[in-house]
């Protein structure tokens, strides 16, 4: 179950979510739809614990995000399945997060894809001086490639 109560979240000056409340019931399948600007990806990436709430409350499974790490425990899982062999494809714009997670790359430019090896190939091949993720995708995605 999801639970989300007077749930604010500001950027400086800026309201991304404005005091939302809402359930999922265990054993849902849900959607959050909206148009863009409406809040939806700050409101899963603060329910992934990558970004925390200004105000309000969020319970997933009856543990509150304010107290219990469960990014750490996404984390771990999805590293836990790729060190017992399971594939598991993951896509974020968090380059942070996938940089963490992830020892293979696979980097795609209008439909088309632009490199698909291990990232530390990446890093030799595109990283420059600082050898990062980000520089890798600017590189490699940039208009002038």
């Amino acid at each position: 179950m999801i639970t989300v109560e007077q749930f604010v979240k500001k950027y400086g000056d800026f309201i991304a979510v404005a005091g939302t409340s809402f359930e999922v019931p265990a054993g849902a399948v849900a959607a959050l739809v909206g148009p863009n600007g409406a809040g939806k990806t700050t409101t899963i990436r603060t329910l992934c614990r990558i970004l925390r709430p200004t105000s309000g409350s969020i319970h997933v499974a009856g543990c509150d995000l304010a107290k219990d790490p469960l990014g750490v425990i996404l984390k771990s899982t999805i590293a836990a399945q790729g060190a017992r062999g399971a594939t598991v494809l993951v896509s974020s714009h968090l380059l942070s997060l996938v940089d963490d997670l992830c020892n293979y790359l696979v980097l795609i430019r209008h439909g088309s894809v632009l490199f698909h090896r291990p990232m530390e190939q990446a890093r030799r091949e595109f990283g420059g001086p600082n050898q990062s993720l980000e520089e890798i995708f600017f590189r490699l995605t940039s208009e002038n490639a």
